[in-house]
C-alpha cells in the first residue's frame, strides 16, 4: 500500500499523530505506518461532531416514533368513536367493532416496532377508511335533514376525520423523522 492510502486511513485513527519533519505518524510506534492491508492498531477517532450526529439522528428517531405514537393513538380513538356512533345507529352488538379496535392496536404494535409490513396494511386501511368516511358524508347529508348548525358541526366531524386519516398517511411516509425511525 503506498504512503497517500495509509495516510488516508490514518487520518481517523486515534492513534495518530502529527510529525513537522514526517507528516502524519504513528503514536504508539512514533513512526510513519508501515501496514500493508490494515493496521493492527487502528480504533477509529469519535469525534465530537460524529456523537453530535449520532445523538441528533437518535432524537430524530424518538421524535419520529413520538409522532407515530401520538397518531395511532388517535386513530384508535376515532374508530372507537365511530364504532359507538354505528352501534347506536344501527342498532347491533358492537363485536365487529372491538375486533376492528384489536386488529388496529395489533398492527399498530407492529408499526411502532418498525416493521415495514404493518406501515403498509395501516396505509391501506387507512386509504379505505378516508374513502369510506367521504361515502359516509355523502350519504348522511343526502338522508338527513338538520338545521344548518347541526350540518355544520357533522361537515367538521368529517373533515376533521380525513384531516386525521390524511396526516396519519403523510407521517407513515413522507415525515422525515418517521422515515429515521423504519430505518433504524
Amino acid at each position: 500500500m503506498d504512503r497517500k492510502k495509509q495516510i488516508e486511513i490514518c487520518k481517523s485513527c486515534k492513534n495518530k499523530k502529527i510529525s513537522w519533519q514526517q507528516g502524519i505518524i504513528c503514536s504508539l510506534t512514533d513512526a510513519v505506518p508501515e501496514f500493508e492491508e490494515s493496521c493492527p492498531e487502528y480504533q477509529e477517532e469519535i469525534t465530537e461532531k460524529k456523537e453530535h450526529n449520532k445523538d441528533y439522528i437518535g432524537k430524530q428517531e424518538r421524535k419520529g416514533e413520538q409522532k407515530l405514537t401520538s397518531i395511532l393513538v388517535l386513530l384508535i380513538i376515532m374508530t372507537i368513536i365511530s364504532n359507538i356512533i354505528q352501534v347506536d345507529k344501527a342498532h347491533h352488538t358492537p363485536t365487529g367493532g372491538i375486533l376492528s379496535i384489536l386488529v388496529q392496536i395489533v398492527l399498530f404494535h407492529y408499526v411502532l416496532r418498525g416493521k415495514e409490513w404493518a406501515k403498509i396494511i395501516v396505509v391501506t386501511l387507512i386509504c379505505f377508511a378516508i374513502l369510506f368516511t367521504i361515502i359516509n358524508m355523502i350519504s348522511f347529508f343526502m338522508t338527513e335533514r338538520f338545521y344548518s348548525d347541526i350540518i355544520d358541526i357533522v361537515m367538521l366531524i368529517f373533515l376533521g376525520i380525513i384531516a386525521t386519516y390524511s396526516y396519519g398517511i403523510y407521517l407513515l411516509n413522507a415525515d422525515k423523522n418517521c422515515i429515521k425511525y423504519f430505518k433504524q
